[in-house]
């Protein structure tokens, strides 16, 4: 049986939920500054449109006046573009572009930008109906008045332009600021959350650990006190089939006892009637083996003799003394069969997993089981050739001894044991033809202390026991049931069991 470990399980599911974590919270605090800054730009480069605006007005008239036109045509595009440096000298402001409400481009500090039709530009769209609209990108390069700079983060903001008495926007001004220290500056502020958040788990978890490790401790020796509750409720079941067994077995061993007394009784005062007759005749046949003599003739006090031994009128004749002796010796035999065939039952010498001989141990159940159930019961064999397995025999038999006395008990007066080898399993089936298990009865069958039975005949652990010991052993237990007809059991045992075997019985 495996045991759970929890310290184990915690740990990796605390560090995978961790890093989870701290995903998750990098995700949202890259996308909330993002947010954020995008925010700020769009407000500062709001503000920079409406200032450059108020200071641009007479070029804006005159662009706006001509939307079809691009002010590099203007005589006074020089003076204005630089004029437009003037103002960005100092800020962070990288490019600034100036559309028509036709989307043409009529001004950009990047010169070959002049004309290009954004007309179907979403942030151009977007400004267009007065709401403005910010995009912020990475750059490998970017041009910035007429210069090349390299690895920067852009934000590109278009602003509405509104001119004087209008409600609706006159044109749009697309603005592209750079945002590198900002957003530098924020991942630091991120990596620092991020790295608190992480401390703070770290030590939250320490605690945790502790307090689930204490838990583990607890949780193991519940297992353990689990076990040995198990054990001690296996053992009861054994005790009480063991019980059973042993007065059955009683009974069979009184008949040959009671014989065997008898007739060695009726032996010692046998004997003892003629011990002076056989010293008599043990004397005479030593004097005669003495005696180099063929005829010897002796002198006896027959008086003597009389007082000591009794007429030759024997009760009991040689033969039949010989015969009493040999029933003795069969008497003998049968119960030496029945200790051999119980101690081969028990298998009380065997304490680990061994190589058995199931068939074997099939005879063994079989001659045990016939002291403990009904005389008119018929037990029937259907042994085939399978390998030997790996198993703790004991364990195994006790199994088989359940499913044969259920069957006894469920009315049956005809088991078959039959064993086959079926896709590299040993199947043993125990099959009846009595009363058969209810509907309502049979989803309980495996569980503790579950019994139909009286409470003095029954103590509902045989099954549960039955299918620990067998999933125990690598194995499964199946049941088919029909009611009038009679019911299946099927055990199936792997010829390799695994390493570790429940010793829970």
């Amino acid at each position: 049986m495996k045991t759970f470990k929890l310290v184990r399980y915690v740990t990796i599911g605390s560090i995978a939920f961790f890093i989870f974590a701290i995903a998750v919270l990098a995700f949202f605090l890259r996308q909330n500054g993002e947010a954020n800054l995008l925010d700020m730009a769009e407000q500062n480069n709001t503000r920079l449109s409406r200032l450059f605006a108020k200071t641009s007005e007479t070029e804006l008239e005159w662009m706006f006046a001509n939307p079809t036109i691009t002010y590099d045509q203007n005589t006074d595009f020089d003076r204005f573009y630089q004029q437009v440096q003037g103002h960005m000298d100092g800020l962070q402001v990288l490019k600034v572009k100036i559309f028509t409400p036709i989307g043409l481009t009529v001004f950009s500090t990047q010169v070959d930008q002049i004309g290009d039709d954004k007309s179907n530009n979403g942030g151009f769209v977007s400004a267009m109906l007065g709401v403005p609209k910010s995009e912020l990108t990475h750059r490998d390069t970017f041009s910035a008045f007429e210069q090349e700079i390299e690895d920067r983060d852009v934000i590109s903001s278009y602003i509405p332009i509104y001119v004087e008495g209008s409600s609706s926007p006159a044109g749009v001004f697309e603005i592209y600021s750079d945002v590198t220290p900002l957003l530098l500056k924020i991942e630091q502020e991120q990596m620092i959350v991020l790295a608190l958040a992480a401390g703070l788990f770290i030590l939250l978890w320490g605690g945790l650990f502790i307090v689930i490790q204490r838990a583990d401790k607890k949780l193991q020796a519940q297992v353990e006190e689990n076990q040995k509750s198990r054990l001690q409720l296996a053992n009861s079941e054994k005790l009480a089939s063991l019980g059973e067994m042993v007065a059955g077995i009683s009974h069979e061993l009184n008949t040959p006892i009671a014989f065997v007394q008898s007739n060695l009784s009726l032996m010692v005062d046998t004997i003892t009637e003629f011990a002076e007759s056989a010293k008599l005749g043990s004397k005479l046949t030593n004097l005669c083996h003495d005696s180099q003599k063929d005829i010897i003739r002796l002198k006896m006090n027959a008086n003597s003799v009389r007082n000591k031994t009794q007429s030759n009128d024997m009760d009991i004749e040689p033969e039949e003394l010989k015969q009493l002796v040999e029933q003795s010796l069969s008497g003998i035999t049968l119960m030496s069969e029945l200790v051999k065939n119980l101690k081969e039952f028990t298998r009380i010498d065997r304490t680990k997993t061994d190589s058995f001989d199931l068939n074997h141990g099939l005879d063994n159940v079989h001659y045990i089981v016939k002291s403990v159930i009904p005389e008119n019961v018929v037990i029937n064999k259907e042994f085939g050739d399978i390998p030997g397995i790996e198993c703790m025999a004991s364990q195994i038999n006790q199994v088989f001894l359940n499913l044969i006395q259920n069957a006894a008990h469920a009315g049956a007066t005809e088991v078959t044991i039959k064993s086959e080898e079926v896709d590299g399993q040993v199947c043993v089936s125990i099959i009846d033809n009595g009363s058969g298990i209810p509907n309502d009865v049979l989803p309980n069958i495996f569980d503790s202390f579950y019994t139909t039975k009286d409470r003095e005949k029954g103590t509902g652990l045989g099954l549960y026991i039955s299918k620990d010991i067998i999933e125990s052993h690598g194995g499964d237990i199946e049941v088919e049931t029909e009611m009038g007809k009679g019911t299946t059991f099927r055990v199936w045992l792997p010829t390799e069991t695994p390493n570790v075997i429940s010793t829970a019985a």
